[in-house]
């Protein structure tokens, strides 16, 4: 289908963060498509810009920071919204693909229309969210019972379906999709990360552990705030520090908690960064952390947090996660349990001795080629390849 008209839909994150699908629109802008991209506005976004050859119109919302009622209300005024938006954009010009994007399966409604004029409609399979909801909101059987209905609604309502990891492949075909109705996209790089790149700021003497990523509850950033005061206030260590580089949902409850655990200067937030800021402050970190805690969610997706720290030739410490262990083989150091005292001392492990540390790595910059987008874009213009027109 090339030369298509393509409109991407994303929920929970603005498209000025999204790695993965900046990636997503390079490949399908070099290869001929008009792209447009609806998705929330963060602060300091405009209503609409120009980004990698694609519109992008930003819609205003205010994300949740409560529980499912919260959550319920954010999705029912970003569906109104977004269908606002498709529905303008299709005066402008016809639509015939739409690509949408979960954490949440909440989009397939919105689809249905567009799909009776004619649109194909791809489905981007990012995570598991029956998991994700069960990691964020506890097991509850009638949520977990509407969010595997709104996976198979999402999963059916789709022409294609395209997973970021095995585990979404299963699932997708476990929902009766025939398996030339799913790609395998992966996660990936849009370009080789150069550790080091940028001077390093001031530090003294402290050894510094590096966390990037989202902060929301399922995120695991309180076991980070959590180990950090094991290791201040339990081993005594003064000589660390913890960089956080994010923002989230949990955000102002994880800064609480660092100053109930006494942290001060122990523990810094920077808030949400440009990528190449981020991926700078990064560099200049000794260790990092993953500290996502093992559930069905988090053994079924490798967060790009993982992926960037073994680009950068970083050894970090993590809990025990399938997946993260199948992609990043080598360069993570897996916790010998699950609790605060675990992670502390698998960071504190690398932090103290140099020649574990080297092999992590030496082994995370033996992983970097692979973990590029290079390496999923064939797979990507493959699956658009199939869809008729």
């Amino acid at each position: 289908m090339r030369g298509s008209s393509v409109l991407i839909v994303i929920q929970n994150m603005s498209f000025t963060f999204d790695t993965r699908m900046q990636n997503v629109v390079r490949t399908l802008v070099a290869h001929g498509h008009r792209v447009r991209v609806i998705c929330p506005r963060y602060r300091g976004d405009p209503l609409r810009a120009e980004r990698f050859g694609a519109e992008v119109h930003y819609y205003p919302v205010r994300f949740a920071s409560g529980g499912v009622r919260a959550q319920l209300w954010e999705y029912a005024t970003a569906l109104a919204s977004i269908a606002a938006l498709m529905a303008r954009l299709q005066a402008q010009e016809r639509i015939a693909v739409i690509h949408l994007c979960n954490p949440p399966d909440i989009l397939f409604p919105i689809a249905l229309p567009f799909k009776a004029l004619g649109a194909r409609v791809i489905f981007d399979m990012h995570d598991l969210c029956p998991e994700l909801g069960a990691a964020r909101f506890g097991g509850r059987s009638w949520l977990r019972a509407v969010l595997h209905a709104c996976e198979w609604a999402s999963i059916r309502v789709a022409d294609h379906v395209l997973a970021a990891s095995p585990s979404g492949v299963a699932r997708a075909l476990a929902r009766g999709r025939k398996p030339d109705e799913v790609t395998l996209v992966r996660n990936g790089l849009a370009a080789p990360l150069a550790p080091g790149a940028a001077a390093p700021p001031p530090r003294g003497r402290r050894t510094r552990i590096g966390y990037v990523g989202n902060i929301n509850p399922q995120d695991g950033v309180a076991m980070l705030v959590e180990a950090a005061a094991h290791m201040v206030h339990v081993l005594g260590r003064d000589d660390v520090e913890v960089l956080c580089v994010g923002d989230g949902s949990a955000l102002s409850a994880v800064r609480r908690l660092a100053s109930d655990r006494r942290l001060g200067d122990s523990f810094v937030f920077t808030g949400r960064l440009p990528h190449d800021k981020a991926m700078a402050l990064l560099a200049d970190c000794d260790v990092c952390a993953l500290p996502d805690g093992k559930n069905p969610f988090t053994d079924t997706c490798v967060m790009v947090k993982a992926l960037e720290y073994a680009a950068l030739g970083k050894a970090f410490a993590c809990f025990d996660l399938r997946e993260t262990r199948a992609v990043c083989a080598g360069a993570a150091l897996v916790a010998d349990g699950e609790s605060p005292a675990a992670l502390a001392r698998a960071l504190l492990a690398l932090v103290d001795d140099p020649e574990l540390r080297r092999e992590r790595e030496q082994a995370a910059r033996a992983l970097a080629p692979s973990l590029l987008w290079a390496a999923s874009e064939p797979a990507l213009l493959a699956a658009y390849a199939r869809l008729a027109p």
